[in-house]
């Protein structure tokens, strides 16, 4: 994301045009995390210094985090989406309240198999549910990696 993007994003915000294209939750401490209704883009935002974090880009791509953000036994357990190694947030992704300058980032590796099935519950897949927890700061580094 540009100097420039930021920029139009925040003014937006601060205009209030922008709740037709992202939830906006308040974290407190002057924060917010913002996910788009129409992607899988979510970011992070920093008012006391008006700085945007792009966790996620639109595809669930996650920008802001690398490989050793995440436990190698975390990698290990994700078998059946290899999302945890692509690093790819598709499912839920979600950052908690700050405190101390510090937020609990929750992301769903792998849904449960039943996540897969129709409506009559055909499709589902014989997966185990695979949530995983880390700690943030307010620059949306990892401070205690995915585990």
């Amino acid at each position: 994301m540009t100097t420039e993007e930021e920029k139009r994003l925040l003014w937006g915000i601060e205009r209030g045009y922008l709740v037709y294209i992202f939830n906006i939750h308040d974290l407190g401490e002057d924060m917010q995390f913002l996910e788009s209704k129409g992607s899988k883009q979510r970011l992070l935002i920093d008012w006391r210094t008006k700085q945007v974090v792009e966790l996620t880009d639109f595809e669930g791509t996650m920008v802001a985090f690398t490989e050793q953000d995440v436990c190698q036994s975390v990698r290990d357990r994700d078998v059946n989406t290899d999302n945890a190694v692509r690093l790819r947030a598709l499912y839920r992704f979600w950052v908690y309240e700050f405190q101390s300058g510090r937020a609990r980032v929750s992301w769903t590796v792998c849904p449960d198999g039943r996540f897969f099935a129709d409506e009559d519950g055909f499709g589902g897949e014989d997966y185990n549910e695979l949530t995983v927890q880390a700690v943030i700061n307010r620059k949306g580094e990892v401070l205690i990696p995915f585990h």
